[in-house]
């Protein structure tokens, strides 16, 4: 059974210990996620397991022949090549093994080893074999359509050239080629941080049917409870394995975290009551003797120590301004591109109060909508009406570029800082991943995520009574989230989002506005669950009207849908033809190696061994047959769409 095991594990950055000691066991079938502070080292420990990085001590035992996959959290760039030509890089290894396979095959035939020597050869050649049919290469094309479209890509975009993807497409184009590599273990690095929920949904699903190891890092909730059975907590240095998903493991941890923190504050009590009896009697010459005795008790104590990360605080919004009860109206609102239309012609008021998410797949105008909303854009037809007094918080990706560069983190969240949140703004920084000296790094110097988490707190830190936030979870691990979550929850103003974060969407919504590509906006008077729950009633209720309205369709698109369906099904059989001769191939050269082994005197001389060969030439040859008669029926079905 391949598995990887990491024992021993200990490492140090400088004075600070990254892990002591620790161990890690995935295998076939584990469902493990690594969780715990920002900072800890999980991504360190990933790259360990994956063979990128050497600690100060381990022992790595890794079961010969496991094929280990790893996906970083950014930084992966493909170039020169078609989207699909890049997935199919992933199968080069089993390339290699086929040519391994062909080259073994050939010095079989030529029969010059004794028996001892070419049982080891017929195991080698059955284990290619074996690997090979396993790995899904002789359906590749298929399987890289199938997770392709998966993440998102759609088949304009696979035939594409990989320089036109953004760096989120480029990071989905990487999680397709690590699933596609099929490894025996996946370590992913934070592999949903560029899906949207469509592409969440699917992975969850690839996820539970797969068959090896994984390890993942994620800051989704809800895509950890679908996804793991255990979780693996790095804290102080060490690895602690918890059993059941996420949110069980939460739930220990919650219990064991207020055991410490109340072991901390009664050592922390005991501490105090020492050193005022040291410092009471400390020159009383009649005391000296027991003053000692107190100071050895003193060293004796060893702390307990609360990390960083675990000290949970609390964000409270600045009180939004007084405002009327419609926070906005919108009607006959439509925008175009061209002759394109993003967003048909549509009209909603929205109370003030109101959490409302807006929901829909990739191109359907969520944030094209939200930037109408907030006043960015204003090219649209239709009218947008403010309620009295409405005063806006506007966050996307774009705004990241209005901070200023000259300015450290500090300086720059304090510029428009409310005088009363300037005592908290050490811990705000805190709570958004800024910790210790990251303060006074200079705005120039972040990366993508670390400026869009200040800007984030910018925008979160000016009073406003109308929040418009596209995506404000990416970029936050799951503490930040619940301190985001708990602040918005409890704030008196309208909040306007888009997220892709199921956990986040479910906790705040209170209604849902369905954005389709082309179709009017629909909005649910619940929040995302009970959203879920209707749409797949409604689509229920759909599926009789959408078989009348192909039965109504013109003669001209009924031609058009014949000719797309039998281009398809034409892509499909040429697919299906080309694998079949494949598999046919490699099984003919199978019979000939086992033939070849059969021929040997060793073999033909030895009854047991013999039968055993015959009775697996005698299977493979079936195989064949079996193969021969469904390339016969494919061959029949392609003739039709040739004549």
């Amino acid at each position: 059974m391949p598995f990887v095991q990491c024992t021993g594990l200990s490492h140090a950055f400088g004075a600070r210990t990254i892990f002591n000691n620790a161990s890690l066991y995935l295998k076939d079938g584990s469902r493990a996620a690594l969780a715990g502070p920002n900072g800890a080292g999980k991504t360190t420990l990933m790259k360990i397991l994956a063979g990128i990085f050497t600690p100060d001590s381990v022992e790595l035992a890794v079961q010969k022949g496991t094929r280990i996959a790893y996906l970083p959290q950014s930084g992966i760039e493909f170039r020169g090549c078609t989207i699909y030509e890049a997935a199919e890089t992933a199968y080069r290894d089993i390339e290699e093994l086929i040519a391994k396979r062909d080259e073994l095959g050939i010095r079989l035939e030529q029969k010059q080893y004794d028996e001892t020597k070419l049982t080891l050869l017929l195991e080698e050649f059955n284990h290619l074999v074996e690997t090979i049919d396993n790995s899904g290469y002789w359906r590749r094309k298929e399987r890289i359509y199938d997770v392709l479209t998966g993440l998102g890509f759609t088949e304009k975009m696979i035939n594409a050239h990989v320089h036109e993807l953004s760096q989120g497409w480029q990071m989905r184009l990487g999680l397709a080629h690590v699933l596609l590599e099929f490894p025996d273990i996946m370590l992913l690095d934070e592999p949903t941080n560029y899906l949207d929920i469509e592409a969440r949904t699917w992975l969850e699903q690839y996820l539970t049917k797969f068959q090896g190891g994984y390890l993942i890092v994620s800051h989704d909730r809800s895509f950890l409870d679908a996804c793991v059975t255990e979780v693996y907590e790095l804290w102080n240095g060490k690895l602690e394995r918890y059993t059941g998903n996420y949110s069980a493991y939460e739930k220990r941890r919650k219990e064991e975290l207020a055991a410490l923190i109340a072991a901390w504050e009664a050592q922390q009590e005991e501490i105090a009551r020492i050193e005022e009896f040291i410092n009471r009697f400390r020159y009383n010459e009649s005391k000296a003797s027991l003053v000692q005795s107190r100071i050895k008790q003193l060293e004796k104590i060893e702390p307990i120590i609360i990390p960083e990360g675990f000290k949970r605080m609390h964000f409270r919004l600045p009180e939004p301004p007084h405002c009327g009860s419609i926070a906005l109206t919108l009607e006959n609102i439509a925008k175009h591109y061209g002759e394109f239309c993003v967003i048909p012609s549509f009209s909603r008021i929205i109370d003030s109060g109101k959490k409302l998410a807006l929901v829909g797949p990739n191109g359907a105008g969520k944030t094209t909508l939200m930037r109408i909303i907030a006043g960015y854009d204003k090219n649209f037809t239709g009218t947008l009406k403010y309620g009295t007094g409405v005063s806006i918080g506007f966050f996307s990706q774009d705004t990241i570029y209005a901070l200023d560069d000259s300015k450290t983190v500090l300086d720059e969240a304090e510029a428009d800082c409310p005088f009363d949140l300037i005592p908290e703004v050490r811990n705000l920084l805190g709570a958004f991943l800024f910790r210790g000296d990251d303060i006074y790094k200079k705005v120039s110097v972040l990366s993508g995520g670390e400026r869009s988490r200040l800007a984030l707190l910018k925008m979160l830190m000016h009073p406003a009574n109308l929040l418009v936030l596209d995506e404000p979870t990416n970029h936050l691990d799951l503490d930040s989230k619940d301190i985001l979550l708990e602040a918005l929850k409890n704030y008196k103003g309208t909040v306007i989002f888009v997220s892709h974060d199921k956990f986040f969407l479910d906790s705040l919504a209170e209604e849902v506005l369905e954005l389709s590509c082309g179709k009017e906006p629909r909005l649910y008077n619940g929040g995302y669950s009970y959203y879920l729950q209707k749409r797949e009633q409604f689509a229920e209720i759909q599926t009789p009207v959408a078989i009348k309205q192909e039965d109504t369709l013109s003669t001209a698109q009924q031609y058009r849908e014949q000719e797309k369906q039998k281009k398809a099904e034409l892509r499909r059989l040429q697919r299906k033809e080309s694998e079949l001769l494949a598999e046919i191939d490699t099984t003919e050269q199978k019979i000939k190696a086992l033939q070849a082994a059969l021929a040997r005197p060793e073999n033909y001389s030895n009854p047991a061994k013999a039968k055993e060969l015959h009775a697996t030439i005698q299977e493979t040859e079936k195989t064949l047959t079996e193969l021969h008669t469904a390339w016969e029926t494919v061959a029949e079905q392609l003739s039709h769409f040739e004549n």
